[in-house]
């Protein structure tokens, strides 16, 4: 397979080896986080119909992903795959994050556990944050790109003005440019939130944490 496949059949794949890789170890360290700060699991931590069916389809396209013949087929499936990547985000949220949220959160006020209110805090702007709005919309306009660069190709063969440039080389600029942009941005997320859950913990450890008293105007 390696000697009849071209560079950039070599390329993808490796781009799509750090893509899953990524996705392996990124899911492990959310579900971390997730009993981590949570104080009970939706559902009594069973998972509904609806939420097996999209893993199915999950798992559909990116085996679809992984075995894509051409460039045009990669995009494709990489738009399916970002699709579906987001739908589930927004299950994920909606269906589990908030409902686990609004549980810790009403537990952890009834105890006056502050450090634990601190803490899941950090998550909520790792999950529900406004920067996961702004990952997605760059994750659309680099898959959006690589849609243009991918007809341009089918129709013309060049892009204007790009006569010099490969078309191999800008395709394969698109792809690593979207795993980089969307991998990298969450990692250094996730990054961020354990150092400030560990930060937290380990104040825990020497300190007590209490609430500023309401101040009245003067």
């Amino acid at each position: 397979m390696l000697s009849n496949a071209t560079a950039l059949d070599v390329f993808w794949k490796v781009v799509l080896l750090i893509y899953y890789t990524g996705w392996v170890f990124g899911a492990s360290m959310d579900t971390n986080f997730h009993e981590d700060v949570s104080f009970g699991a939706p559902y009594d931590g069973r998972l509904p119909l609806q939420a097996i069916g999209l893993l199915v389809l999950f798992l559909v396209v990116a085996i679809l992903l992984l075995y894509s013949k051409t460039y045009e087929q990669f995009v494709l499936f990489i738009t399916a795959f970002f699709i579906t990547n987001l739908v589930g985000y927004a299950y994920i949220s909606t269906k589990f994050t908030k409902p686990m949220l609004e549980e810790s959160r009403i537990e952890y006020e009834r105890n006056s556990e502050l450090y634990s209110l601190e803490r899941l805090a950090i998550f909520e702007h790792y999950m529900l944050g406004w920067w996961q709005t702004w990952r997605f919309a760059a994750g659309a306009l680099i898959i959006a790109i690589m849609i243009g660069i991918a007809i341009i190709k089918y129709m013309h063969g060049q892009i204007q003005y790009l006569e010099s440039v490969p078309i191999e080389l800008l395709q394969a600029s698109g792809m690593l440019l979207f795993v980089g942009v969307m991998e990298v941005w969450i990692f250094a997320m996730r990054i961020r939130t354990r150092a400030g859950l560990a930060a937290l913990d380990q104040l825990a450890s020497k300190y007590e944490l209490q609430r500023i008293a309401a101040r009245t105007p003067a």
